[in-house]
């Protein structure tokens, strides 16, 4: 089965519920040989499950799956931010945390503030690639725990670190500051550091990146956008 996903055509076959409904808006009737194709391992998945018990099948599947993809999503120019992705008037900002840290919570208050004007991209696992000297944000089928994800792509606006607090604040991050916190949002495949390297390196010189303190409230909204913009 071939799918459509941040413009490569990925050639794989899902057995679980979860990938293959969250996969599904990605098919795809192109004639064209795939770009990345997706061999799923069932000793790897076997051997997943054993280690996290709490895992079902489904879930080493669909977790499974999304790590080649971003793996091999690196030799496209492209790469995995683990953040909540938000288009707003056809442009994309990225809000990344720590687990637990309140990116898709943020990210839902821009629909709430927006309206019709805002929309998730995917909701955790955003993929990123610079196409034609820009970089695009694309919804993929790997969304973390929810379903929010769409099959689209839009050019990366700004990227922003949250950290909760009660009141909010957001200020613009120096180039070593950005990249050590990217790196810890990021696959880092040791086979494939210069690659990553050198993505990472046009990345924060072509994007600006922002720290923001904040709580959960419209006025959260407001003070990032009112920057990132």
């Amino acid at each position: 089965m071939k799918y459509q996903i941040a413009s490569l055509i990925v050639e794989m076959r899902p057995e679980g519920k979860t990938l293959l409904a969250r996969s599904a808006p990605y098919l795809t009737a192109s004639d064209r040989k795939a770009d990345i194709q997706i061999n799923i391992d069932r000793g790897r998945l076997v051997r997943m499950r054993k280690e996290n018990p709490h895992l079902t099948d489904d879930d080493c599947e669909y977790i499974h799956t999304g790590e080649v993809f971003y793996k091999a999503l690196l030799g496209f120019d492209g790469m995995l931010v683990h953040a909540s992705a938000v288009a707003l008037d056809r442009e994309a900002y990225l809000f990344s945390a720590k687990s637990g840290g309140g990116k898709s919570t943020h990210a839902a208050l821009w629909q709430k503030v927006f309206g019709e004007r805002a929309h998730i991209v995917n909701d955790d696992k955003p993929a990123l690639r610079r196409i034609d000297g820009k970089f695009m944000v694309f919804g993929t089928p790997w969304s973390g725990k929810t379903d929010l994800n769409t099959n689209e792509s839009a050019p990366l606006k700004a990227i922003a670190f949250l950290e909760q607090g009660t009141k909010n604040k957001i200020t613009r991050l120096s180039a070593k500051e950005a990249l050590l916190m990217l790196l810890n949002q990021t696959l880092r495949p040791a086979a494939e550091w210069n690659r990553l390297s050198s993505l990472l390196d046009r990345l924060i010189k072509e994007i600006p990146f922002y720290k923001l303190t904040c709580d959960i409230s419209a006025d959260a909204v407001r003070c990032a956008y009112d920057a990132m913009r």
